[in-house]
């Protein structure tokens, strides 16, 4: 299944959010897990010819650079990269103090 089918998407970024801070001990983290591996899955779409399937990621693509939009993908990819590692060796608290910065990166790319 694949990021765009339906019932794959979580509820929002926020709902991440959420949930990683509710639990930072780490026991509903792999709900957080999933939805960390659905946002990648969507970032591999964005980097692909997929993007008119996203509107407001495609109009932020066409208002800036190239370079700066594959800065904006990157920095993304990287912090969600960080989190899954983080995650996956019980760093859990690294991982909900690098969280804001994937939102961000997230959110810079009109995913919400």
């Amino acid at each position: 299944m694949t990021a765009t089918d339906s019932g794959a998407c979580p509820a929002s970024l926020s709902t991440l959010e959420q949930s990683f801070l509710a639990d930072s001990s780490g026991e509903s983290m792999q709900a957080s897990v999933k939805q960390i591996h659905f946002y990648i899955d969507l970032l591999d779409q964005l980097r692909s010819e997929a993007i008119e399937r996203f509107p407001e990621s495609a109009a932020i693509r066409s208002s800036v650079t190239l370079h700066a939009w594959n800065n904006l993908l990157n920095n993304a990819i990287i912090s969600l990269d960080c989190l899954d590692g983080m995650l996956a060796t019980d760093r859990n608290d690294a991982a909900i103090q690098l969280l804001p910065r994937a939102v961000r990166s997230l959110r810079g790319l009109g995913i919400h």
